[in-house]
């Protein structure tokens, strides 16, 4: 019989096994995937088949930062805003804040626009989708 079920702690060895191996078949460093019975996990599920568990899946929360004004602020005024976004970011266990940034606030000149130097200062490093 085969199927998809909850994930349950008992199902941990299997999962590891599974990361493992898809990171050794894909040439990627060793994942540290979050644990799926926690937070910011939301819901894992395992597919069992013949009592071997094959593939798994997990939704996992994430946070997306907006940022927005009417003029630029002081770069310490935004610390400030940071670690209150830390804090939450920490009470949840978020692994990956996103943030979406409008193409017509990106800067063509090669300098970074300000929206860019406060998310790049963050860590924010910039991915096209």
């Amino acid at each position: 019989m085969s199927g998809w079920r909850l994930y349950e702690p008992k199902d941990q060895a299997a999962v590891d096994r599974l990361h493992a191996e898809m990171d050794r078949r894909l040439g990627l460093e060793a994942a540290n995937p979050p644990a799926l019975s926690e937070r910011p996990v939301l819901i894992g599920l395992v597919y069992e088949k013949d009592g071997m568990i094959t593939n798994g899946a997990y939704l996992e929360a994430e946070a997306a930062i907006c940022l927005f004004g009417e003029s630029a602020l002081p770069l310490e005024e935004w610390e400030k805003a940071a670690e209150k976004l830390r804090d939450i970011c920490q009470l949840y266990r978020i692994r990956s804040v996103r943030a979406f940034v409008p193409k017509q606030v990106l800067s063509t000149s090669g300098k970074l626009s300000p929206i860019e130097r406060i998310l790049k200062h963050f860590g924010f490093v910039r991915e096209q989708a």
